[in-house]
């Protein structure tokens, strides 16, 4: 362990305790796989990775998200309350509904209020979240 941090946090706040060094640690995984094998920067990454514990925060999230979302076909009670306890801000805006994340309109997604693709749209909207925020 150095005496200077490895990194400094910028402005960026974080949704929960951890999630910026959880992603992070994860964003240098998957850098590791694609690395010269053997090589300085392979030995410096898993150096870091194997002294550095990540939370389960981030796929444990995002079970949750595919969970809530899984087959939705319309947005009722029960999957807006859902959706606000995963950090949604919920608003109506003509056939369809805007979800913010954690109240940050560079996370905004588009959700119809009714899900004409229960096969795939719940989870088009899952893998959109996932892609854009976990």
């Amino acid at each position: 362990m150095g005496e200077v941090p490895l990194l400094f946090y910028g402005a960026e706040e974080e949704f929960y305790e951890g999630e910026i060094r959880d992603l992070i640690l994860e964003m240098l995984k998957s850098y590791g796989r694609q690395v010269a094998k053997k090589s300085r920067r392979e030995h410096i990454l898993r150096d870091i990775l194997e002294n550095n514990e990540q939370t389960c925060m981030f796929e444990e999230k995002r079970e949750e998200i595919k969970r809530i979302l899984k087959g939705y076909t319309k947005v009722n009670d029960s999957l807006k309350r859902e959706l606000r306890e995963f950090g949604f801000l919920i608003t109506k805006e003509g056939g369809h509904y805007k979800l913010t994340y954690n109240g940050d309109p560079r996370y905004l997604f588009t959700m119809a209020s009714s899900g004409s693709d229960s096969q795939h749209g719940g989870g088009n909207l899952a893998a959109e979240i996932i892609g854009k925020v976990l």
